[in-house]
């Protein structure tokens, strides 16, 4: 017995209707889980991809930039999953035949997701981001010293340095790291301490007991030493060679 094509559009029709209504229900959960901050109109991801757009065709669009610079602390989990963000072999081949479009075409087209141009977008706004948000980034860049990615331990130092003071906060991890048996987490240690000066004098215990542990005195060698120097000058003429 043949089905009439009525009742089989009718039956398709349902089908396609719940399946989009399963499929808008899905993503609203995930939304009203995970909402993500509005600020001035646009999520933050929103504004990212408008400034590596921005960006990545030479266009000096500012607003964008500046709204994430004028943000508050909201803006630091996004700006730490920009520094992490890595390629799919879709966004290197999209990206390569991106680049290769006439401009117009690139204006109009969705950027590729170029994990260095949102790296290097990220960097830059972590260094003149506000003050409190810069305390909310001060763990969450801290947290990036466990990775297994070398690089994104080199940019949570390098970045935490240029924070100056404002990375007091992570006194306390950074002189546990002192001692820590990965060179590199102890060099890295060392240059954030010296760059946050007097006001990380809570490791100048730390680091005495550091440069005295050794047979033959201090280590002038040692990072710790000229960290020492960077906190505390008296104290570091006592236990200077």
């Amino acid at each position: 017995m043949r089905i009439p094509r009525d009742k089989i559009r009718c039956r398709l029709a349902i089908y396609v209707g719940v399946l989009l209504g399963v499929i808008v229900l899905a993503l609203s959960l995930e939304l009203l889980s995970n909402p993500e901050p509005i600020y001035k109109g646009k999520t933050i991801n929103a504004w990212l991809k408008v400034t590596a757009k921005a960006f990545q065709i030479g266009y000096e669009e500012n607003e964008a930039y500046e709204a994430l610079r004028n943000a508050g602390p909201e803006v630091v989990p996004y700006l730490i999953a920009a520094l992490k963000k890595k390629e799919s072999r879709f966004d290197r081949f999209y990206k390569n035949v991106w680049h290769r479009l006439p401009m117009c075409f690139q204006y109009r087209m969705r950027p590729p997701q170029d994990a260095e141009v949102f790296q290097a977008i990220a960097i830059s706004l972590f260094e003149e981001i506000r003050p409190t948000a810069k305390l909310a980034a001060t763990p969450e860049l801290l947290k990036l010293f466990d990775s297994p990615d070398e690089t994104e331990r080199s940019v949570a130092s390098s970045l935490l340095r240029r924070f100056g003071s404002a990375a007091k906060p992570a006194v306390p991890k950074l002189i546990e790291y002192l001692t820590n048996s990965d060179w590199k987490l102890h060099s890295y240690a060392c240059e954030i301490l010296a760059a946050i000066g007097p006001e990380a004098e809570a490791a100048v215990p730390a680091l005495v007991r550091l440069l005295r542990d050794e047979d033959d005195g201090t280590k002038p060698n040692d990072p710790a030493y000229f960290t020492l120097y960077a906190i505390d000058r008296e104290t570091w003429e006592k236990v200077r060679p």
